[in-house]
């Protein structure tokens, strides 16, 4: 892995590759597992022994993601970036904060690849999801790590991407440089509505995006474009993987979660906000 771009999460220095690890100049060495990715996520940095989605999430997101359900998303994530000037001088550097398991920015990858030159940084707290991203793309660096800590040098990238995440404004802005794009991909309020109907007795209004976080952090929001809302039928064996793919399985009544499985079939909206930000200044 080249180590361009990075530095150690421990203090900040850039990083070095080293004979299979990633080294600063303090002596801070980072191992590449050999499945291509780099741990840059330090004990001390962690809140849980082994944080973010488990095993069996990242299994069941990354069986409905192949299925093709979520297609229309990747595409209109695709045809954002293909619009953005073109640079010429240097690859287009572009990191993927809480990647998941990949599917995003390895579809973004693809597409692009033979019309721009790419960087790309795909980094999750989830060993479990970045060692499954590992396996959709070598071309893309994978990195576990923290988007409170991004182990991204200041000024270094042309673009962010948020994919359902939570966003960093703050962190966002330092590893971007100034006149870089924020592009954040959130659920509209009518996202998953019938599944959620069911998991739940009584649903909490639909919470719309707060901009004054993001303003605060150097940003303007340039453009918000929802993409219109679609169907996906899902099978059981989706239901269930859709359900796992999501906090609300996990919130819902124990009888909800029954009356779900007892489903044949399901289908659902699939309602999704796009919104491009520009950094205008560094805070």
């Amino acid at each position: 892995m080249k180590s361009d771009g990075l530095v150690c999460p421990l203090d900040g220095a850039r990083l070095s590759s080293q004979q299979g690890r990633l080294c600063c100049s303090n002596g801070h060495s980072f191992d590449l597992a050999k499945q291509g990715y780099c741990h840059l996520l330090p004990v001390q940095q962690k809140r849980s022994i082994d944080p973010g989605d488990s095993k069996e999430m990242v299994k069941a997101r990354r069986e409905l993601l192949d299925s093709g359900a979520y297609q229309p998303v990747a595409q209109q994530l695709q045809q954002y970036l293909a619009a953005l000037p073109s640079i010429t001088q240097r690859p287009l550097r572009v990191a993927d904060a809480g990647c998941g398991e990949g599917y995003y920015l390895s579809q973004v990858a693809s597409q692009l690849s033979d019309e721009v030159d790419l960087d790309f940084i795909g980094f999750d707290i989830s060993k479990w999801a970045v060692q499954a991203a590992t396996k959709r793309s070598k071309a893309i660096r994978w990195l576990v790590a923290s988007s409170k800590n991004i182990p991204i040098e200041s000024n270094y990238l042309d673009v962010m991407l948020c994919m359902f995440g939570f966003p960093v404004f703050s962190e966002f802005a330092r590893t971007l440089s100034v006149g870089g794009k924020l592009l954040l991909v959130d659920a509209g309020p009518q996202h998953l509505v019938e599944l959620r109907s069911i998991l739940y007795d009584d649903l909490k209004p639909y919470k719309d995006w707060c901009a004054e976080p993001a303003l605060d952090a150097g940003f303007e929001l340039s453009e918000h474009k929802p993409l219109a809302p679609f169907k996906a039928r899902l099978t059981q064996q989706q239901i269930q993987t859709l359900a796992l793919m999501t906090p609300h399985f996990f919130r819902a009544p124990a009888a909800n979660r029954s009356k779900l499985a007892s489903l044949q079939q399901l289908e659902v909206t699939l309602d999704v906000q796009f919104r491009l930000l520009t950094l205008l200044d560094k805070q």
